[in-house]
């Protein structure tokens, strides 16, 4: 008989606040947990929740932006969140030395 290992699935980390919360009660971003990108997603346009929610790895959050796939917006966030990811940035956040801002990251397209 052969054993079955039970795996679980890690869940999301949903944050603890909304990104409109966010930006309605600080002054600059620079305290957010992942102000990198959460400033990226925002400066592009992008709405405070769904940027906050990005900004916390959720990639489910594009679906918030637009149904279209197509939609400047949605793809622009799809890019920054592609960049991100293939830089480790929420690996690397989650270091206990991280400062969630990795040297290497470039702003533009």
């Amino acid at each position: 008989m052969s054993e079955y290992v039970f795996q679980e699935e890690e869940e999301p980390v949903y944050p603890p606040f909304t990104g409109t919360w966010f930006v309605e009660n600080h002054e600059t971003i620079d305290t957010h947990p992942y102000a990198v990108a959460f400033g990226q997603f925002l400066g592009n346009g992008i709405h405070p929740d769904p940027a906050n929610e990005l900004a916390f790895g959720l990639h489910s959050a594009i679906s918030q932006i637009s149904d279209d796939p197509f939609d400047p917006l949605r793809v622009t966030a799809v890019n920054i969140f592609d960049r991100l990811n293939e830089m480790n940035y929420w690996e690397f956040s989650a270091e206990e030395d991280g400062d969630r801002e990795p040297d290497n990251f470039v702003f533009a397209d």
